[in-house]
């Protein structure tokens, strides 16, 4: 896996697996593009069948209301989107929900086969994306929580699932290391370096994901808040309660603990450029979960009277219609675009408008060169590489350790992923083309 045949190897990508499941579909002859999204579209709905599964085991949610995530799900922009998009986005999701699943079955069963199975979803997560091993990580922190008092049963179950994650890993990070000789994708070290300003876009970034995609269930949570009195804690308050408080409530804390700090790690990271909120996408049904444990609570209480059922009927149309809004083009007279991302509904055009004009760019210099050790330097590499097909000079160094390892001014002020440049260093690099613009126009430019 290099990027340039005639450069060194570098990890200019984040999905180690995905980059490998591609690379098979290629060469069995199968059309990338088309399996790529049968693929994504195929998680995106196994994602939503699992957290049904989770409301109805976990939850104890009749099938009926078990299906008020799942809709929420099915009319958000973000999940379709990116299911359909050909990138790991969704597929990821589905390794991450799964391994959650699995992960709660045990610590609500003590199975250990759940144990096994929700390790080797999360070994493929993490070859899938880094953040599989975040997750893991924290897999591994909450049964330290969970197993205070009978530690020594819960590490004899832990030992097979960490071998069967620890061993492989390992060898794959050691191939890593000895390959591209940095532990993080190069990406990771093109897209961050800033401080203060990095993080405030982060938090803008999933401000703005909460404001349009979790505020309208504030709406049925509100109902359910105002009819349930929340019972006070009348038992010890040592550590050994708390750990128990804990673990009896598994199904609750394990996706509120993964959904919390992987938005914290998205505020660090400092967001994404593209549509639809791509990296709140893998934890979106583990948010989406929580309609339904609170509809179960409250719909006894709203059959009383006719008042309370049409109050929480309109609470739960509220909530659908806001999420679904933002995926149809009404969205664009009622709400002001996001800064520094491309949006919703209107992004979506955005990036098909970029793939089909970057790729009518990319057959064009496919016409041009002469060679195949013809190079051309560009900030936009992906379309425009693939059709080009000769070698590419990333600008922004995501496909170049030189320019990812640069210190600028202002980082995180930009687009995520768009800031750092080294122009010294990329024209002694001496490319055959450099594209200084990559607009189109009706007219030649004078």
């Amino acid at each position: 896996p290099v990027w340039n045949t005639l450069d060194a190897p570098v990890e200019g990508y984040t999905n180690f697996l995905w980059v490998a499941i591609s690379a098979f579909i290629i060469t069995v002859g199968l059309n990338l593009f088309d399996t790529a999204t049968m693929i994504g579209i195929a998680a995106g709905l196994a994602s939503i069948e699992i957290t049904r599964r989770y409301a109805i085991r976990f939850f104890g949610c009749s099938p009926l209301i078990a299906l008020l995530p799942c809709v929420l799900l099915a009319v958000s922009g973000p999940m379709a989107t990116w299911a359909s998009s050909g990138m790991e986005t969704s597929i990821f999701g589905m390794m991450l929900c799964a391994a959650c699943y699995f992960f709660t079955g045990y610590w609500r069963s003590s199975h250990r086969h759940e144990l096994i199975f929700a390790f080797m979803l999360i070994l493929l997560a993490s070859l899938l994306r880094p953040e599989g091993v975040m997750v893991f990580c924290l897999f591994i922190g909450m049964s330290v929580v969970f197993a205070y008092d009978r530690f020594g049963v819960t590490l004899r179950d832990h030992l097979l699932p960490l071998a069967l994650y620890l061993i492989p890993f390992a060898l794959y990070f050691a191939w890593r290391m000895s390959f591209f000789g940095d532990p993080l994708p190069n990406t990771f070290y093109a897209k961050t370096g800033g401080g203060f300003d990095q993080y405030l876009r982060g938090v803008a970034y999933a401000g703005s994901f909460f404001i349009f995609y979790v505020l309208p269930l504030v709406f049925p949570l509100a109902l359910f808040i105002w009819k349930v009195p929340f019972p006070r804690w009348q038992g010890d308050t040592t550590l050994t309660n708390l750990f128990t408080l804990l673990r009896d409530y598994t199904h609750f804390v394990i996706p509120l603990v993964i959904t919390g700090v992987y938005t914290a790690y998205i505020v660090y990271v400092g967001g994404d450029y593209m549509a639809m909120y791509r990296f709140f996408v893998p934890v979106l049904p583990l948010i989406y979960l929580f309609a339904a444990p609170a509809m179960t609570t409250l719909w006894p209480m709203v059959k009383e009277t006719q008042g309370s059922r049409n109050l929480a009927y309109a609470c739960l149309a509220l909530a659908f219609i806001g999420v679904g809004i933002h995926s149809t083009p009404i969205e664009e007279g009622l709400f002001p675009k996001p800064t520094r991302q491309h949006g919703h509904y209107r992004g979506v055009q955005t990036e098909r408008w970029h793939v089909a004009r970057l790729s009518l760019i990319g057959q064009y210099f496919n016409d041009q060169k002469t060679d195949t050790s013809d190079s051309l330097a560009t900030r936009a590499i992906g379309a425009i590489g693939y059709y080009a097909d000769m070698q590419i000079h990333d600008l922004t160094g995501l496909a170049d350790p030189i320019i990812a390892r640069k210190e600028i001014e202002g980082m995180g002020k930009g687009w995520a992923g768009h800031e750092k440049m080294d122009l010294d260093y990329s024209f002694r690099r001496r490319p055959t083309f450099v594209m200084f613009d990559r607009n189109l126009v009706a007219e030649p430019v004078g």
